[in-house]
């Protein structure tokens, strides 16, 4: 589900920005320190999340309708940029329930802005966000 970032959202946009790089590994994305490569790592999780959400959990996919996805969590109010297989290339996203997922169309959560929360968008390109995500935050929603 899309929806405008109100003001109240404002407050979880931040400044320094951690690097995501290729698919998740044990459930999370490398980071700047842990640099690695997409095409040694990661498996499809075919469209599926956690039985029991997580706290910053995000499914994120390469295709619409929930194909060649992968599943991982977030710290919550920390920025990612997004890096190789994953910048510009994302076409639905699912945050888990729970979540609130801000995605942006530059590096250290800049520029245009929207947020998803569960069950999130299975086609980026209705929505008219597909291959636009660059960098992203979770945060906690109640």
């Amino acid at each position: 589900m899309l929806f405008s970032i109100p003001l109240a959202c404002s407050l979880a946009l931040g400044s320094s920005a951690s690097v995501l790089s290729g698919f998740p590994i044990n459930g999370r994305w490398s980071n700047a320190a842990n640099e690695t490569s997409p095409d040694t790592i990661g498996q499809s999780t075919n469209g599926t999340a956690p039985e029991n959400p997580l706290p910053g959990g995000v499914l994120v996919c390469l295709d619409v309708d929930w194909q060649a996805c992968n599943h991982t969590v977030l710290i919550l109010g920390t920025c990612y940029d997004l890096r190789e297989n994953w910048n510009n290339t994302i076409s639905s996203i699912g945050p888990d329930n729970g979540t609130v997922i801000l995605t942006f169309q530059e590096e250290n959560c800049a520029g245009n802005r929207t947020a998803w929360v569960y069950p999130g968008s299975a086609n980026l390109i209705a929505d008219g966000w597909n291959d636009e995500i660059v960098s992203l935050k979770a945060v906690a929603f109640t």
